[in-house]
This record gives structure tokens, sequence and C-alpha cells, in this order.
């Protein structure tokens, strides 16, 4: 159903700060169902309430700028304000912007919330928070490098010599486990869960550890960080910076020992130790 405009603009009964001066348009003329609005100084409407709401997941009702008014409401009020008017537009951009991992209900949270609303909201947030996610992938790496070694000598009589596909069931698993948290994690940030190819991208890798490592929940709808984030975020970086620097130094040292005829004397061994090992191997 499209909105028809009304006879008269706001000039006939609101004041210059677009409140209504006085009922000046009587309940009676909206229809039971009716439903009325404004947008860009113009009244419009009557409208059907699902009409309305589709206007406002549409973007075509500004939430403080445009007022509506419809049944059991004696006075105008900012689109905003209307309970449940706006209740599905987060759910809606929470989806669209979290692709296949943003399966969580958003559908309680106000597209014209402010940022400290949102942020307050922390524990309503789904997925893993931060919290977990470090725990998790703390965990998941020390039960990888420590369980399977010892495992193995107990479990040999019933592999039949198939260590190697122990060992590689033990990384799979690792690595599902790894997926999921991190696909969780996405979605308690508000991200879409194809960011977890970003992880395969040097670089771009370390922005996206960072969010998963230290950014609040819905971080990417209210871009607002606490003092908890901002604690992270600098450890995070500053482990970044120590392993670079780290990598470089050793980078660098590789280089001025490349020269030397010890170091290339060792190499030679080494690789002539590993041509061997694969010929007995054979």
């Amino acid at each position: 159903m499209s909105a028809g405009r009304g006879n008269l603009s706001l000039r006939g009964g609101f004041d210059a700060s677009g409140a209504s001066r006085s009922n000046a348009w009587p309940m009676q003329e909206s229809a039971q169902e009716g439903w009325f609005f404004t947008h860009k100084g113009e009244r419009m409407g009557p409208v059907s309430l699902a009409d309305l709401r589709v206007k406002a997941n549409d973007g075509a009702l500004d939430p403080r700028h445009d007022l509506v008014w419809g049944p059991g409401m004696t006075d105008w009020k900012p689109a905003g304000e209307v309970e449940g008017l706006f209740a599905r537009r987060a759910t809606e951009d929470a989806a669209s912007a979290g692709g296949f991992a943003a399966t969580g209900d958003f559908s309680d949270f106000d597209v014209d919330e402010t940022a400290e609303q949102m942020l307050g909201r922390e524990r309503e947030w789904p997925g893993v928070k931060r919290f977990g996610y470090i725990v998790g992938s703390i965990a998941i790496g020390v039960v990888f490098q420590a369980v399977p070694p010892k495992l193995l000598p107990v479990l040999q009589p019933y592999l039949d010599g198939h260590d190697d596909w122990f060992l590689l069931a033990t990384a799979v698993f690792a690595i599902l486990f790894s997926v999921s948290l991190a696909l969780r994690r996405f979605a308690n940030l508000g991200m879409s869960g194809w960011w977890l190819l970003g992880t395969l991208v040097p670089i771009l890798n370390w922005w996206v550890g960072y969010r998963l490592f230290a950014c609040p929940p819905g971080y990417a709808m209210h871009k607002k960080m606490d003092g908890a984030g901002i604690a992270l975020a600098i450890l995070y970086w500053l482990g970044v910076a120590l392993g670079l620097a780290v990598f470089v130094l050793f980078v660098a040292v590789l280089i001025g020992a490349a020269g030397s005829p010890e170091f290339q004397q060792k190499l030679k061994e080494v690789i002539a130790e590993i041509a061997r090992q694969s010929q007995q191997a054979k």
C-alpha cells in the first residue's frame, strides 16, 4: 500500500522543533488501522503498521527526525521511539553483515541505540566473548601439544603402525575446533564469518587477530572499545611488534651467517642427512 500525501504540511500543526502544537489531527481522522508519518516536512498516510515497518526497515524513515502517529497514541513521536517499529532492523543489518556466521538473535537491539547502550548489553550478545575465545584458543593449543604424545605410546598396540593417522586425526580436530571458535567469536563481534579467510592473508591476519582477541561484543556495530579491550589491544600489538622484531633479527643473523664457511658446511651436512633418511625410508 503506498502512502498518499496529507493536505497539510508540518507548518500547519507543528512548532519549529517539529513537535505538535496540539492534537491538530484528531484521532478520529485516523482509521483504527491507519498510521500516519512525516517525511522531509510532509505528513503522509494513512498506511498500515506492516507498511510502516517496511518503510522503517528499508531506511525510508529517519528514526530521529521523522515523526509517527497511530492508534492509541495521544501525540506524535520520533519514529525511533515507537516500540517495535525498528526492532527487526538491527537483526537484518547484523545478518547481512554477518554472512553464514551471524546466527545470533539480534532482535532486541534497536538500530537507534547509542554506542554506550549497545556496549552495555555485553552479556546479551550471541556467540563467544573475548575471555571464552582466549581461553579456548590457549586450551586447544595446550591439548594438541601435550595430549597426543602421551596417548601415542598407549595406543600404539591398537594403531597397527598407523601412528601418522592418529596424529592427523588430532590435528584435524584441533583445526575444526579453532574454526568453530573463531566463527562464534565473529558472530559475537557482529562480523561476517567470511573474515575467517582473512586469517590466511599476511598482515591482514594481524588486524583480524586484533578484532578476535581484544574487541568487545558487538564491536562491528557500535565501534567503541571498553577498558578491557584497550588493555588487551595494547598487549596484542606489543606481542605482534615483539614477534616481528624477533623474526627480523633472526633473518638478519641468518643472512650474516650465510657467508661463513662453517655455516655453509653445517648446511651441507643437514641437507645430506635429510637425503640419507629419505633414502632409508624408501
